[in-house]
């Protein structure tokens, strides 16, 4: 099995802080320092931005979905932004 030496926690580790911070006993502020990393990379871990594989609540408002139809949407939503901008055309409803 191949060990990614850059990961800061465990899968395990990662659950549990998900859960802490689930409980409501600690802000994410606090977690970053009681594990000593940036607030950024708790955040990260919070948001399923990492270790999404590790278990855990994540808050569905931050479970974000980045599968080919997601993409795919998002894509048609900034080309009809852009040919709106750029070119003065608006896209009719419902796509191309």
């Amino acid at each position: 099995m191949k060990v990614n030496r850059k990961r800061k926690f465990t899968n395990e580790e990662a659950a549990q802080i998900r859960d802490e911070y689930a409980s409501g006993e600690y802000s994410q502020r606090a977690l970053a320092g009681k594990w000593g990393v940036n607030l950024s990379t708790m955040k990260s871990l919070l948001r399923g931005k990492t270790y999404g594989d590790a278990g855990g609540f994540i808050n569905p408002k931050y479970n974000t979905k980045n599968d080919l139809a997601s993409r795919v949407e998002r894509n048609e939503r900034n080309i009809a932004k852009l040919m709106k901008t750029v070119l003065g055309i608006k896209m009719p409803k419902g796509g191309a």
